[in-house]
């Protein structure tokens, strides 16, 4: 046992190395957040009764269903309160890009064959896979601590809070260790590790809206940092578990990995067709075959979860009406069972950007593997080799919000008896495209420029215009300033989305997407 983890030390150098950005942006962008937070929260709220005068303004239904409710109304409870789940996202993404980074990639790629080719252990790169995920997020907990205790946090509170993310962002790296066992693709590992933390996000919406804590609920890993209750008389012992869950997933990938051959996973891939399809010649054939499966994952989900918000609009609505923060914001949208839906639209809006992130990285792992180096060998041209992916990206765009659109518009005519329901929230879905499509422009530009980092600078840019949205939300920046740093400002639920604003998006959306091909045409195959 001991030889199969020899050379592990200087496996954890190299991967520390080869992912230092990813892991300086991840360290950062938690700390900065949690900072901004705290700094915002004092300013607006100095004194102790003006906190307690706004805990009425957060226990409507929204509010709890994304974060449940406030369980210390103090300046350092509401930081924890309402920065757990952004965190938690966060560190679960990066988590899940950096293990399967270091371990199925480096398989398809030949990367473990030359490492393995030295003095090392069969299981050298699994853990030092898991311990470079290990010490990024231990680097983002401490940096978190430090943030927290330097701007007058208690210890005891901070250290729950931040335990709690640790391991969230542990599991993850966990589960996608295990997932890695299973696939013998990358981007397969990725998509499954993914998909638990969608269910784990929609269990978390769909406890908080019940308000009934279950057993089920202590296995979700979004739900620890609620569950330890920092600042609120904390209970630790949710970290044994979240340990034990943890230790679980590790323990069962070391034991499947010793069963399997490098480069196979337990899961076989099928085996292809002995003679392609007549439409199957061109480029762009070839892309709509790498992404439709991922596109038939997102549509069937964002529709059965549309449908499940648009049914249960008619009863968030009558708790909508009774909260005193959206009084004003019901009456300027026509009701509480459309202010409802349209606060969902425009928060999913801004988490579909993530499949723009996901489509991309089809065409990067082609450039990895080295079968795009095949494919530019024949009669292609860069651009259409680009253009095909991000193509079916903007398309899927498109076909992701109708899909949300007909699921909550079809849950919401049937729960309100209203058929004019479906069209009204179609069209809202529609109006949010302008928006994503800047953010899937920007993609294609950092793809173009710097592919190895892009993924690491997707999610921040991502992470960014919700971190902008944030500090919008609390009047620390201006209505000027959060136009000018997220598109998604322009389309807000309470704004007025004009055809003048949908052609300057659009164009600046296609813009982006146009110096990205020109950066690709530009740079060397990676």
């Amino acid at each position: 046992m001991k030889d199969a983890f020899l050379a592990t030390a200087r496996m954890l150098r190299l991967n520390l190395r080869r992912k230092r950005v990813m892991i300086a942006i991840f360290v950062v962008i938690p700390s900065l957040f949690m900072a901004a937070t705290l700094a915002s929260t004092i300013a607006m709220f100095p004194t102790s009764e003006s906190l307690v005068e706004m805990e009425a303004s957060l226990n409507d239904p929204i509010v709890i269903a994304m974060h449940g409710k406030v369980q210390d109304i103090s300046v350092q409870g509401y930081a924890c309160w309402r920065t757990k789940v952004t965190i938690s996202l966060v560190a679960a993404c990066f988590s899940t890009v950096i293990v399967a980074a270091c371990t199925r990639e480096d398989e398809q790629t030949g990367r473990r064959d030359l490492l393995t080719a030295n003095v090392s252990g069969r299981q050298a790169p699994l853990l030092a896979a898991l311990l470079t995920a290990l010490v990024a997020n231990a680097l983002m907990a401490s940096m978190l601590l430090a943030v927290m205790l330097a701007l007058g946090c208690g210890v005891l509170g901070s250290i729950a809070h931040c335990g709690a993310l640790f391991l969230g962002g542990c599991f993850f790296s966990a589960a996608t260790a295990l997932f890695a066992q299973f696939f013998s693709q990358a981007r397969a590992a990725r998509n499954a590790s993914f998909g638990v933390l969608l269910i784990g996000f929609v269990a978390h919406l769909f406890w908080n809206m019940r308000g009934a804590r279950d057993g089920l609920i202590w296995l979700n890993a979004l739900d620890w940092p609620y569950l330890v209750r920092p600042f609120a008389e904390e209970r630790f012992g949710i970290l044994w578990i979240a340990l034990a869950m943890v230790a679980g997933c590790v323990g069962a990938a070391f034991a499947l990995e010793r069963g399997r051959d490098v480069g196979a996973g337990y899961l076989h891939p099928r085996n292809g067709r002995s003679h392609a399809k007549p439409s199957f010649r061109s480029v762009f054939a070839l892309s709509w075959r790498q992404q439709r499966g991922m596109l038939l994952v997102w549509l069937l989900s964002v529709l059965s979860l549309g449908f499940a918000m648009g049914m249960a609009s008619r009863t968030m609505a009558n708790y909508t009406a009774t909260a005193p923060a959206l009084v004003a914001f019901a009456e300027r949208l026509g009701g509480a069972d459309r202010a409802f839906m349209a606060l969902m639209v425009y928060i999913f809006a801004q988490l579909f950007a993530v499949y723009g992130i996901m489509a991309l990285q089809k065409l990067r792992a082609e450039e990895k593997e080295g079968k795009l180096d095949t494919l530019l060998a024949l009669p292609n041209r860069r651009s259409i080799a680009m253009g095909g992916h991000v193509l079916y990206m903007f398309a899927g765009s498109v076909c992701i919000l109708l899909a949300m659109g007909i699921g909550i518009g079809a849950g919401a005519a049937l729960s309100t008896g209203v058929a004019s329901e479906f069209s009204r929230v179609l069209v809202d879905c529609v109006a949010k495209l302008p928006a994503l499509w800047v953010m899937l422009g920007c993609f294609a530009l950092l793809y173009g420029l710097w592919p190895r980092i892009s993924v690491a600078l997707s999610l921040a840019c991502v992470a960014f215009t919700l971190f902008a949205e944030l500090m919008w939300e609390q009047r620390v920046l201006s209505a000027a300033a959060f136009r000018a740093l997220s598109p998604f400002a322009s389309v807000y639920p309470t704004g007025n989305v004009g055809g003048l604003t949908v052609v300057l998006l659009l164009a600046v959306g296609t813009l982006l997407a146009a110096c990205g091909f020109l950066a690709f045409q530009r740079r060397n195959i990676i």
